[in-house]
């Protein structure tokens, strides 16, 4: 009986389990890091991407989508499909996986979220995401702390990723789960979490990642001093807005003289201009502008998420995917009646903020569409849940904010 018993415990739902295995995917990931085994990271980013494949089919399988999402879906989909057929001249996997990933993440940040938080889920990715902190921590004494994983070393803190950047916004998404979590804890935890955060803090200064660190800083004080207050409709938008506007801002006003301006101890036009219209240069006709050149593109790091999805798929492309992801964050700010899902369209809002700079996190790559997935898992959660999982604590906590408001 006792044997029964201790598996009848163990055993995870379908919503815990994917819980779970996002979390250790992305422990994997950390992992192999101090290896600087390219093959070793290839494959935990290949099982990462195929596991949010299926989350993505899943979502589409069980969640009733309204015609005219459906509609729109498609019509990415036959733009994509369009695209490579007309474009690309030599089909291998990577013409296939980069817009595979596009497709699974805009299913998962457009839809409404499926997964549903026990108890037992929502430890899962509280420690989880403690584990990666202290792992990044870690790292940052380890020899691949300011080396890239072919031995060449850089000047800012890399962890052993692709570049300071990225390292940057794997340490801010770390840093605004934690803060997502903070209001539901006791003092005791309350001040662990603080020192975890403030260490991730100095990693994320010396990364040199100025969009994560204002980013991470605009979040902190909305979790520590704003908490209660629940952004207007159209507030959500803004970041939105700036991320699409910031290319052609950026060009306006790059000059000589303006690239003497120094921000955070590093120009503030970092020479980008070069990069965007580089690939502005793709678009040479009409059809490239409409429907994009993924050919040439394959949605490669343009260094602003608009701009990359912009040449790889064109207006319409573009036009799709942004305007779905406007309307979920209105939709997930108007049903925010709980602290998690209020510091969830924070997070979102900031995300969209730094993609003006760096365009891997809205690209679909694993691990950045972790991160971005355990956002979305606090966006649908209804208050009555969350305090069911938290407890009493959370639930005075909860009506101390309603009777404030």
């Amino acid at each position: 009986m006792k044997s029964f018993s201790r598996e009848k415990r163990i055993k995870l739902n379908k919503d815990e389990l994917i819980i779970a295995i996002t979390t250790l995917l992305l422990i994997a990931y950390f992992a192999i890091l101090p290896l600087r085994s390219s093959s070793a990271r290839h494959v935990v980013v290949f099982v990462g991407s195929i596991f949010y494949y299926i989350l993505a089919l899943r979502r589409i399988m069980t969640v009733k989508k309204s015609f005219v999402f459906f509609v729109q879906f498609m019509l990415l989909v036959c733009v994509i499909l369009f695209d490579i057929l007309i474009t690309v001249k030599q089909y291998n996997y990577e013409v296939f996986y980069s817009a595979l990933n596009l497709l699974s993440l805009f299913i998962l940040l457009s839809s409404k979220n499926t997964v549903r938080f026990t108890k037992r889920a929502f430890n899962w990715l509280f420690w989880g995401t403690l584990v990666l902190s202290g792992m990044a921590v870690l790292l940052s004494y380890s020899s691949v702390a300011y080396f890239f994983e072919d031995g060449r070393k850089n000047g800012f803190l890399v962890l052993g990723m692709t570049n300071p950047n990225v390292t940057g916004l794997m340490l801010s998404g770390l840093v605004n789960i934690l803060l997502i979590f903070y209001a539901g804890k006791g003092k005791t935890i309350k001040f662990v979490l603080l020192i975890v955060i403030a260490l991730l803090m100095n990693l994320l200064v010396r990364t040199g990642c100025r969009s994560a660190i204002i980013c991470s800083v605009l979040v902190i004080c909305y979790a520590l001093f704003f908490k209660e207050k629940r952004f207007p409709w159209w507030f959500v938008l803004v970041p939105i807005i700036i991320s699409i506007l910031f290319v052609p801002t950026y060009l306006s006003f790059s000059s000589a003289r303006t690239q003497m301006i120094t921000v955070l101890g590093k120009p503030l036009f970092s020479g980008r201009d070069f990069v965007y219209r580089e690939n502005l240069a793709l678009l040479t006709n009409n059809f490239y502008w409409l429907f994009g050149n993924y050919g040439m593109a394959k949605l490669s790091n343009a260094h602003n998420a608009p701009l990359c999805i912009l040449c790889s798929f064109g207006l319409v492309g573009t036009s799709v995917v942004y305007w779905n992801y406007g309307k979920r964050l209105i939709q997930i700010n108007v049903n925010a009646s709980s602290y998690y899902s209020r510091m969830c369209i924070a997070c979102l809002m900031s995300l969209f903020i730094q993609s003006s700079m760096e365009a891997v996190m809205l690209t679909g790559v694993f691990p950045s569409i972790a991160i971005i997935y355990f956002f979305t898992l606090f966006a649908d959660q209804n208050e009555k849940g969350i305090i069911e999982i938290i407890g009493k604590e959370q639930s005075y906590e909860t009506e101390n904010e309603h009777s404030g408001a």
